[in-house]
């Protein structure tokens, strides 16, 4: 996957597109000021992506206290963002542009990359917290420990479960270490991550190239976590009972065991959704039929949701009958690996077990799920 904040040699194409005079008559676009110490006098060099090199667009002198003030041309136009770089010799800093954005920059030049301060809007604060958790866990554990670091990334997903700008998500998952992408996918909850990232994108950026490129990464590396190929039909298969612990809280705070609920000798139905999936209204009419006819009989419904949105699925969770518990997009995925589905990208899903606990039917399409419990009854 090819990494946007990889640094490169400047090709003298690029170099032959620097602009002298970047804050001339003319100028009411984007900007970005402020003040870098140790860098008198110093040209600041404005570059944008270009695959997976960075290239020159502009530059900026610093006057002897180090003060800057570039303006761009003209704003980006109507939604879309960008993500731009200010490098010094050979550190740089990255930042977000939306609209007219007047973005401020404090940093100084021996350690500008990895200790500086970013503001001017939601993405640019986003930005900097994303760098300040990096830079404190490297100051922590080290670089080649922070990949891994759990504190840290638990830091990070909060900062993408709660993110609103979508760009802050997309510059923390392509964020590297020393040229190391942290978010290499090689566990779960990184995985869970970039599906989280991809989902807000397509809520709220449906058309957005970043989004479809964190879809992209995420299905592929649910694909590498299973051993699935291309040529392999995504199915679970039906025998016996799929080893992996299960335990999460519900809408009221209690924790939930699967294996127990399993245990206690009823038909029991796993339900693995998204309360905001198109059909899930509809799923949830077929369980609550099947849950008011035979639950008095012992029938028991498990209902994991993995939407994005813990507001929404405990607003949704609280008017259900049944045991409901959040799969939130930093926990591991295990039970997804182990049954093989994909309510996530995909539709809702069911698995029946009968009374001994052994799985014995897999429901794509709720309006079977009655035909299969009454065989049972």
């Amino acid at each position: 996957m090819k990494n946007i904040f990889k640094t490169v040699a400047l090709s003298s194409m690029a170099s032959a597109l620097l602009l002298i005079t970047s804050c001339g008559s003319g100028h009411h676009g984007w900007s970005i000021s402020g003040v870098i110490e140790g860098a008198s006098d110093s040209t600041l060099y404005i570059e944008e992506p270009s695959g997976p090199a960075w290239i020159i667009i502009d530059s900026v002198k610093a006057n002897q206290d180090g003060q800057f003030t570039y303006t761009a041309l003209e704003p980006l136009h109507g939604a879309n963002q960008a993500i731009y770089r200010l490098r010094l010799n050979d550190k740089a800093v990255y930042f977000p542009i939306e609209g007219a954005d007047a973005l401020s920059l404090t940093a100084a030049n021996t350690d500008m990359d990895v200790n500086h301060k970013l503001a001017g809007s939601p993405a640019a604060q986003g930005f900097n917290t994303v760098d300040s958790l990096i830079s404190d866990a490297i100051t922590r554990v080290g670089a080649k420990a922070a990949i891994n670091d759990n504190q840290l990334i638990t830091q990070l997903g909060d900062v993408i479960l709660n993110d609103t700008t979508c760009i802050v998500s997309y510059y923390t998952i392509k964020k590297p270490v020393e040229g190391t992408p942290i978010f290499t996918f090689d566990e779960p909850r990184k995985i869970g991550l970039a599906g989280a990232a991809a989902t807000r994108y397509a809520t709220l950026r449906p058309n957005d190239v970043r989004g479809q490129e964190l879809a992209a990464m995420h299905f592929n590396a649910k694909k590498r976590l299973r051993g699935v190929d291309d040529n392999q039909a995504v199915a679970a298969q039906v025998a016996g009972r799929p080893v992996v612990e299960y335990v999460r809280t519900d809408d009221n705070g209690k924790e939930q065991n699967l294996d127990a609920v399993l245990d206690r000798g009823g038909v029991t139905v796993l339900s693995l959704t998204r309360y905001d999936h198109p059909l899930s209204a509809a799923n949830t009419v077929a369980l609550g039929e099947i849950y008011q006819k035979y639950e008095p009989k012992g029938l028991e419904i498990y209902q994991i949701s993995f939407e994005p949105n813990e507001g929404h699925w405990r607003q949704t969770a609280s008017t259900l009958p049944w045991i409901t518990v959040y799969n939130r997009p930093t926990d591991a995925i295990d039970i997804l690996v182990a049954y093989n589905a994909d309510p996530i990208n995909g539709n809702p899903i069911s698995f029946v077990f009968d009374r001994n606990g052994e799985l014995i039917a897999r429901i794509d399409d709720p309006a079977n799920l009655q035909k299969v419990i009454e065989g049972l009854y």
